[in-house]
């Protein structure tokens, strides 16, 4: 059986992530909440509406058709209350933003699914040098899936990578790292 786990999308054509052109993968999930985190709509492991501020007109649209009053468009606050927000099960604000500030962040799929979309640029890896690179939030705080994707990348003679902060067990970390070709890590502090 195929684990699961979030996605947020694939970059399909990185070149700062590894040796080569790679697919650069962004996993939902991390623990460790940084202050100053690249990419903050990775950090829970679960779908969510994510609030572009310098995107949004403040027309209002999207706070008139929520219907548990979650959105706050004053100047200087402009955010969702995620304690109120039905979150994706609603997602009635994202249907509606006509400037695309709203959207949905994640989706679920199987690590078997996600190679099968990897393995689909195998010819373009090896011709570059490449492979694929998980990155997130972070992989290791998702080592069944992680493992499983990796090792099936490897059986397809696909270099594999993950981004790292390396916060988390040493037995997730190895779990992951036997089938890693390279391990790239952000030293937290």
């Amino acid at each position: 059986m195929s684990t699961k786990a979030i996605l947020k999308t694939i970059d399909e054509y990185a070149v700062h992530d590894g040796s080569g052109a790679r697919a650069l993968v962004f996993l939902k999930g991390c623990n460790l909440h940084c202050k100053w985190c690249q990419n903050p709509e990775l950090i829970k492991f679960e779908p969510q509406i994510w609030f572009h501020k310098a995107i949004c007109k403040g027309c209002g649209l999207c706070q008139k058709t929520c219907p548990v009053n979650a959105i706050n468009l004053e100047e200087d606050i402009k955010r969702i209350d995620n304690e109120k927000c039905l979150g994706v099960d609603c997602s009635k604000c994202v249907e509606v933003c006509p400037h695309n500030a709203l959207q949905v962040v994640g989706y679920e799929i199987t690590a078997e699914e996600l190679w099968r979309q990897l393995a689909k640029y195998k010819c373009f890896y090896q011709g570059s040098g490449g492979g694929i690179t998980l990155s997130g939030g972070d992989p290791l705080h998702l080592p069944d899936f992680s493992a499983e994707v990796l090792e099936l990348c490897q059986k397809d003679n696909i270099h594999t990578a993950i981004e790292t902060s390396l916060y988390g067990s040493y037995k997730n970390l190895w779990k992951i790292a036997e089938h890693c070709d390279l391990i790239l890590t952000d030293i937290k502090h």
